[in-house]
């Protein structure tokens, strides 16, 4: 089985490594200076994966990944995601050995509402052309490139609090 096909064939299984990677990175940013509150749905209805607090700010975090690049290609975002007070997507691009090259975010300040992904085209089920219920495309270019894990604690919770 070559690289491709095992990270495709695995790819629930590199998705949790992807998540709990960028948990550690997030939480050992801010540690000893600054806490965050971490929270996982049971269940995927509201759109997020993590519930994220810190620095007085609340974030409904809907994460991507992709292997090596953020193709020109459409993110699936879904609409319950824009009724969050907060709500948030971002995408983590790895190199093979699932390491961060970059980040992409599709959010709006801290505090304040997603833009209504309602307004893109609806997403369809793959081999179909049948609607997906509250799933949007939304453009790759509309997500902005992030070096940096402190790049995207700032996007997520705003500048570091001065002491």
């Amino acid at each position: 089985m070559g690289l491709n096909e095992e990270h495709s064939g695995r790819s629930n299984y590199r998705e949790s490594l992807i998540e709990k990677q960028f948990l550690h990175r997030l939480l050992d940013a801010l540690w000893p200076e600054e806490e965050v509150e971490v929270l996982r749905p049971d269940v995927d209805l509201g759109g997020y994966d993590l519930v994220l607090e810190a620095r007085g700010e609340v974030r409904h975090l809907q994460l991507k990944s992709a292997l090596h690049k953020f193709k020109k290609k459409n993110r699936i975002v879904r609409g319950r995601l824009s009724s969050k007070p907060a709500g948030c997507v971002l995408g983590i691009v790895v190199d093979d050995d699932l390491r961060p090259k970059h980040y992409r975010w599709f959010g709006a300040a801290p505090g304040e509402r997603l833009a209504d992904v309602t307004n893109y085209p609806v997403a369809t089920r793959p081999g179909t052309n049948k609607p997906r219920l509250d799933a949007y495309e939304v453009p790759a270019e509309c997500f902005r490139r992030l070096e940096r894990i402190e790049q995207v604690i700032a996007a997520l919770f705003g500048p570091k609090p001065s002491p």
